[in-house]
């Protein structure tokens, strides 16, 4: 029974955070210029739909020929208490008089006195302000200076969220709720497949080049893609096409001649070929970028995507063309090189 009562308890809070969110968002969006936003993927997101931008002045130039008389009532429901709520303040002003109200707590104070807007209290905690600019950005708490938008947003995580009780230890972006930080922990371990020591296993070096992977089978999976190094070939039945690994040539079937996609993504409704596929996609739709380049501070969901990264500004070119003596920093950039200048070659589907 206390269990139970533990639940409608945490519902109750629930829905009273939600409440006291929808009221202060209504004011916002009734009586001032600030504007919410999202953030996912590296990108600005429109908090009334579904168009996504890399610089936030364009963000800023859609919200006021699209949305500048936003109204509340259809977001409602989507509206989750353990969230943070972005705000850009950088033009910030009363609609309804000509009181300067610099800041978002200056706001409710003004539209509680003088315009009987009343809150259940005046704090607002489940909010982020952000002075939103392409020439780069300052945390308004403490004045620190980002180039980037990601690293900004982990930083208010760590250091000034009122609310994320719960902290990652390995990247320092907070939660309010604990099963988040269970979500986020799993990315993180997943990314971070290594043995027992805390090291990367010596035999899953790459014999080729420099590249360490995380398991044998993934070594395997490496030496047939990009080395095209196997002693075992598949062969497609429908087609004769020839493919190193089973799992291409399965993926091969579905492409190619199944054509039916049987994994979907329950948040957006996209559809892949494999549960692989829809793992990596659904990274998409987390607003975490825990993994940031120490040189020019892009931040990324994946480790694996920063440690590609990396290899640009140390010009890594590790995969080199066997027809020429060309090489590339990039697997791709290999793929793309051989597909325009040595066609004539076999090719892997």
């Amino acid at each position: 029974m206390s269990s139970i009562s533990e639940n409608q308890k945490e519902r109750l809070v629930k829905s009273q955070i939600k409440q006291h969110i929808t009221k202060i968002l209504t004011a916002i969006l009734n009586c001032s210029t600030i504007m919410p936003f999202r953030w996912a993927a590296n990108k600005f997101l429109c908090f009334f739909c579904c168009c996504s931008f890399v610089d936030c002045s364009k963000l800023k130039e859609h919200n006021k020929e699209e949305h500048f008389e936003a109204k509340l009532d259809n977001l409602v429901k989507d509206l989750v208490p353990t969230s943070i709520i972005k705000l850009d303040i950088s033009d910030i002003s009363c609609k309804l008089c000509p009181k300067p109200v610099p800041t978002l707590s200056e706001f409710l104070q003004h539209v509680t006195e003088k315009h009987e807007f009343k809150f259940e209290g005046q704090s607002h905690d489940n909010f982020f302000s952000f002075k939103l600019s392409d020439d780069g950005l300052n945390c308004l708490e403490c004045g620190q200076s980002f180039r980037f938008f990601g690293p900004l947003l982990i930083h208010m995580n760590k250091y000034h969220a009122k609310t994320n009780r719960f902290l990652c230890d390995s990247c320092g972006q907070g939660f309010i709720a604990k099963r988040n930080l269970r979500s986020h922990i799993r990315v993180h371990k997943s990314l971070n497949s290594m043995d027992s020591d805390g090291k990367a296993d010596e035999k899953c070096k790459c014999p080729k080049c420099p590249e360490i992977l995380d398991t044998k089978y993934k070594r395997r999976q490496h030496l047939a893609i990009v080395h095209n190094d196997s002693s075992k070939k598949f062969s497609c039945d429908a087609c004769s096409k020839l493919f190193f690994l089973k799992s291409r040539l399965v993926e091969h079937k579905l492409r190619v001649h199944v054509k039916e996609k049987f994994f979907t993504c329950e948040i957006c409704g996209f559809k892949v070929f494999n549960k692989d596929q829809l793992t990596k996609h659904k990274v998409k739709h987390d607003d975490t970028r825990p993994f940031q380049c120490e040189i020019c501070e892009k931040c990324f969901q994946r480790k694996k995507t920063l440690e590609f990264h990396r290899r640009i500004h140390t010009n890594d070119k590790r995969y080199a063309c066997k027809d020429c003596d060309k090489a590339f920093v990039q697997f791709t950039s290999l793929k793309s090189h051989i597909r325009v200048h040595h066609s004539h070659n076999d090719k892997e589907d």
